[in-house]
């Protein structure tokens, strides 16, 4: 029952998504920042799938489908990446950074999500990020915690070298500033 409530949790999760970002992910309009708000779309739409697998996780744990759980979880954390991803790519635009700090951000993203599906691959062969013990119980693996203090470490970086530059700065690019370091 708990693995069903689970579920439930996940898509109300995906229906307050779809309330707030319905017309962002599928019918974004044209702007002056256009690049940013397809930027955002990606991001959203990552995030989206993010929950989706996160929802049906409680599903195929409540019916015991193991193998397709496994495939489950396996896209999870390839959606959750792409998220980082994502959320980078639009840092980069959404804040116009153009120097030298917009390439380490994109690379700082593409690199944990290619490091991250890397241990995924691996993880077929030699279970290091998460398997199913001979209860059917799920286990996180060294590899995914591992992963999860990255990702802490990369948000943490990322506000605090917005909040550094909302000081800097002045106007509308402050507050793009603040809004992305909270």
């Amino acid at each position: 029952m708990q693995d069903y409530i689970y579920s439930v949790i996940g898509l109300i999760a995906i229906a307050i998504h779809l309330i707030i970002n319905f017309r962002v992910m599928f019918k974004p309009e044209k702007s002056s920042t256009q690049k940013a708000a397809g930027k955002y779309r990606f991001l959203m739409i990552a995030i989206f799938s993010y929950y989706i697998t996160d929802a049906l996780w409680g599903i195929l744990a409540g019916l015991n489908w193991i193998p397709a759980l496994f495939v489950d979880t396996t896209i999870y954390y390839v959606a959750m990446s792409l998220a980082i991803v994502c959320f980078y790519k639009y840092i980069v635009e959404y804040l116009e950074i153009k120097d030298w700090r917009a390439v380490f951000f994109n690379y700082l993203g593409v690199g944990f999500f290619i490091l991250e599906n890397i241990f995924l691959i691996v993880n077929f062969f030699y279970p290091c990020f998460f398997w199913f013990d001979d209860n059917d119980a799920y286990i996180a693996g060294p590899v995914r915690y591992t992963a999860l203090w990255v990702q802490v470490v990369m948000f943490a970086f990322s506000s605090l070298f917005t909040g550094m530059e909302a000081f800097k700065s002045k106007g509308v690019e402050r507050k793009r500033h603040i809004a992305i370091f909270l």
